[in-house]
């Protein structure tokens, strides 16, 4: 089944520079793996206030993927954070799912989306299919009691958490529609306020983490922002380093 891919992107210090934007593209290129052409939407939130970094970062896009067919551009007309973000860049999909993919975590390990989209289609309750930013251990959000308490064995391993995240993610447009945007208003962090309304809830939201208990990681954090400090700092700058310099061509 064909699917949409929709990268969100906004203001980061690297702009004008398409390095890091390219090297995520780079990766899903080479990453995911389907028989379907992987149609691209690049969604680039609005702004409050004049940036020329930003507009010519904007502009660069443009010229660099002018001639493929398989990569949108859009742009919003306002500054919505993710949500008015997603808001605006869902109207353009018109396929049952989606991966979700954020401008600053790059894809490091092979997936074969078509083989998600048949478990999910076969097993209802994979709603929310979550690539990790780290190993699949129970941390952070996931150390829940309720963690792994399932594991779903399809074509690929589906760890159970009560843990919604923002993170690259196979779902559907209707999820979204019908459990993200109808609850998170635009300018609100979506990861705060879907975390808390899943608790308890599983059966609707569905949320489970791609591949097998303990594996390493799927996705890496190479930090648009670039404003981690301490020994979180120094692992996002060497993958910044490694992975943009691996998918930069």
């Amino acid at each position: 089944m064909n699917f949409s891919i929709i990268i969100t992107t906004s203001p980061t210090n690297s702009n004008p520079d398409l390095l890091m934007i390219s090297s995520v593209i780079n990766s899903i290129k080479q990453n995911i793996k389907t028989d379907y052409e992987k149609k691209i939407i690049i969604s680039c939130d609005g702004t409050d206030l004049m940036n020329e970094n930003y507009d010519n970062f904007i502009k660069n896009l443009e010229k660099k993927y002018c001639n493929d067919n398989n990569i949108q551009i859009i742009v919003n007309v306002k500054k919505g954070h993710l949500t008015g973000n997603i808001r605006n860049s869902i109207k353009y999909v018109d396929t049952k799912y989606i991966l979700f993919v954020q401008h600053d975590l790059l894809i490091c390990k092979e997936v074969d989306a078509d083989k998600i989209i048949m478990d999910m289609e076969n097993n209802l309750n994979l709603k929310h299919v979550r690539l990790n930013k780290r190993d699949n251990i129970k941390a952070g959000w996931d150390n829940t009691k309720l963690f792994a308490s399932e594991i779903i064995e399809e074509n690929y391993n589906y760890i159970f958490t009560e843990s919604w995240s923002d993170q690259n993610h196979f779902t559907t447009k209707q999820y979204y529609l019908e459990n993200v945007l109808s609850n998170v208003e635009d300018g609100v962090f979506m990861e705060q306020v879907m975390n808390n309304i899943c608790k308890g809830n599983h059966s609707r939201y569905g949320t489970y983490i791609f591949g097998k208990l303990n594996e390493e990681r799927y996705i890496v954090h190479v930090d648009g922002a670039d404003n981690r400090r301490g020994k979180l700092g120094e692992q996002c700058k060497k993958d910044r380093e490694f992975y943009l310099n691996k998918y930069k061509n």
